[in-house]
């Protein structure tokens, strides 16, 4: 049986004093991690760009210098 959510059930949770304070920590809790997704997909496109990058080189020396 599962249990009906409301004040009770947020309060068995210990945490919490109401539904509504339980419904805004998952909410937050929702967000944080959708931030920490987007922030690593942002380095992870960075880093693919950075290593796609072609490297700059030094240029050769000339044959002719003795």
């Amino acid at each position: 049986m599962v249990p009906a959510a409301d004040d009770e059930f947020a309060k068995d949770l210990g945490e919490f004093d109401s539904l509504e304070a339980l419904r805004g920590k998952i909410r937050q809790q929702l967000l944080a991690a959708e931030e920490r997704r987007a922030d690593r997909e942002t380095k992870a496109a960075l880093v693919e760009a950075l290593v796609g990058r072609p490297t700059s080189r030094c240029p050769r020396p000339s044959s002719s210098v003795t």
